[in-house]
């Protein structure tokens, strides 16, 4: 580790699949954790209990992130808790194949809410909690730097652009002293 991460915590959108996994690295290391979810409560509290058992503290609450009045209730919740948000992770994702003939205009409205409104609006409300030093680490996808696949061009085109986003947001926070990456994992 780069440095100690005990003490810190840390605010991840989505808990299912790979935000469980990287919320319970993270209380391993001592992280006190936010676990936020639209409709996976029995995984983030699964997560939150792990974390409770780790000595860690850790609450889950219900945020859809595609909403900002959804993400303001969700981080005045969170400050009563706690006085900042050290790392915020934005997982919360959609992966649904879908055709090319068969894509409609719910598919796009719904990986357009899910990742780019996603990320945007809990960085947006946050960023007032993210102490200079603070990271947000925003999840693309591998076809964001590399080999696209076939049967879900609405998540691809929608993970992209939060690879743009990422760079534009670390100009933007960069002066507040708060860096901004992103991590493209394959499926």
């Amino acid at each position: 580790m780069l440095y100690n991460l005990k003490g810190r915590t840390a605010w991840i959108t989505g808990g299912k699949r790979i935000g469980q996994v990287v919320a319970e690295v993270l209380a391993k290391e001592g992280v006190n954790l936010i676990v936020s979810y639209r409709s996976s409560s029995t995984e983030a509290n699964k997560i939150v209990k792990k974390a409770k058992a780790l000595k860690v503290k850790a609450m889950s609450l219900s945020c859809d992130v595609s909403s900002k009045e959804s993400v303001a209730k969700a981080v005045k919740i969170i400050s009563k808790k706690f006085k900042k948000i050290d790392i915020l992770v934005n997982m919360a994702s959609v992966f649904a194949p879908v055709k090319l003939d068969d894509i409609n205009e719910q598919d796009w409205r719904l990986n357009i809410s899910a990742h780019i409104l996603g990320t945007f609006w809990p960085i947006q409300v946050a960023a007032k909690m993210i102490p200079r030093g603070g990271h947000v680490i925003n999840i693309a996808d591998r076809t964001s730097v590399g080999k696209s696949y076939n049967g879900y061009l609405p998540y691809i085109v929608s993970k992209g652009a939060i690879a743009s986003m990422t760079k534009a947001l670390a100009v933007e926070l960069a002066p507040k002293g708060i860096f901004v990456n992103a991590i493209a994992p394959g499926p």
